[in-house]
């Protein structure tokens, strides 16, 4: 069992690398861009000889803001001596005067928490050095409550501490913790398969040399990664890869916000069926790439989406390439697409582009991603089964498909 569990390892290190990269994406971005900008904050103790809500309001932060930016023009024009106030670029009254939580200690002593996502660590390219988020936190609240040069009566409000960090989870280290499960799981999951006596040996685990029951098989990834040696190949990928992208020039409204739909979806499946997941993943990765620019969304590129398309090409593939097409395979190629690709994943991109806070993460994903995908999962299962059945008699007759698969077509 032992030496047959090596070799299908040995044989599977390619979706074993993907799974591994996708884990720690996962993780990074999921810690990194959801977990701390919702649930990190900076802290900071602070006495107020009245309640502080007042100090920290829209109305008196702007005030205060406005005093500063006019305290800041008169010292670069020289008009008075004095060291400029810090301000950092990136920090919206709006959103410090909502998300401020202040927490009262007791003789008139606060705690205020800021959340990390205000003051985020940035790179300046001129200094080539960090600019730590807690250190731009700290020195502009030091400015908003510098009495002394805004000319604002701040003497309520003193700050009493250093800022800390709170509830900051190392993006990198649950990124490897979750690339670790993913890859354990793949393990344990080969270490099962191996245990079937059946399986054991090689001619169990192909009907022939065309048809695979299963991809854990060095002669399944072997002629995968053979298939865009041919011209032959590549020319006919050309063409279907051109019909693709033109898909994408025609997008459809899907009655949910500015999520649509397209039948991108179907030429890809054929790419993944006739090609393979290795072949579906480069076109994945240039489709999304490609598409961008050539048909600009109207938003800046954003890798995790050239992700989603790379993973929706290694589903296709590995459930439709060398092995019998049915319509179950189709609807659970959909189903991990739908769901998780577009829904979880998907929500996820979109949340940090758009800077959602958790609460909004959550909206968009059940209120608008999830039912799309789930209204249309059927459908597009249906369409892409159809789609591929009707085209089994030409790819037959261009030796593009061996018969025994084109052939056999069938719902389960």
């Amino acid at each position: 069992m032992f030496k047959r569990f090596i070799t299908l390892l040995r044989h599977a290190l390619m979706p074993l690398a993907i799974l591994t990269l996708v884990g720690f994406t996962i993780g990074y971005f999921v810690t990194g861009f959801v977990v701390n900008n919702n649930f990190s904050y900076y802290e900071a103790n602070i006495i107020a000889l009245e309640s502080p809500e007042e100090f920290f309001s829209l109305t008196s932060l702007n005030k205060t803001r406005e005093l500063i930016d006019e305290y800041n023009y008169r010292i670069e024009n020289k008009e008075i001596e004095g060291k400029k106030l810090f301000i950092s670029k990136d920090l919206d009254n709006k959103n410090l005067a909502s998300s401020i939580k202040i927490k009262s200690l007791g003789d008139n002593s606060y705690k205020i928490s800021i959340p990390m996502r205000l003051f985020q660590t940035t790179f300046l390219s001129k200094s080539q050095k960090l600019s730590e988020g807690i250190s731009k936190c700290e020195r502009t609240m030091v400015s908003l409550i510098d009495s002394k040069v805004t000319g604002i009566d701040n003497d309520n409000v003193t700050l009493t501490s250093k800022f800390t960090h709170v509830g900051y989870h190392n993006p990198y280290l649950y990124g490897g913790v979750s690339a670790l499960v993913l890859s354990l799981s793949f393990i344990l999951v080969l270490l099962a398969y191996s245990r079937k006596d059946e399986e054991i040996k090689n001619h169990n685990i192909h009907d022939n040399e065309t048809i695979f029951k299963t991809p854990f098989h060095k002669e399944y990834w072997r002629l995968a990664s053979k298939e865009l040696k041919s011209v032959r190949n590549i020319s006919a990928v050309a063409v279907l890869f051109a019909l693709m992208m033109a898909c994408k020039a025609i997008p459809i409204p899907s009655g949910f916000g500015a999520l649509g739909i397209s039948f991108t979806y179907l030429f890809f499946s054929v790419i993944a069926m006739i090609y393979g997941p290795i072949t579906a993943v480069c076109v994945g990765m240039l489709s999304d790439v490609l598409g961008h620019f050539i048909f600009p969304p109207g938003m800046p590129f954003f890798p995790g989406y050239t992700l989603d398309s790379m993973l929706a090409g290694f589903t296709y593939g590995i459930c439709l390439y060398k092995t019998r097409v049915s319509f179950s395979k189709c609807f659970f190629a959909r189903l991990f697409v739908n769901l998780f690709v577009n829904t979880i994943l998907g929500s996820i991109w979109w949340s940090i582009i758009n800077s959602f806070s958790f609460d909004a993460y959550l909206s968009y994903m059940f209120l608008i991603s999830l039912p799309k995908n789930l209204i249309y999962l059927l459908p597009q299962s249906i369409l892409m089964f159809l789609v591929l059945k009707a085209l089994m008699a030409p790819l037959k007759h261009l030796n593009l498909i061996d018969y025994r698969i084109s052939d056999n077509v069938g719902i389960i």
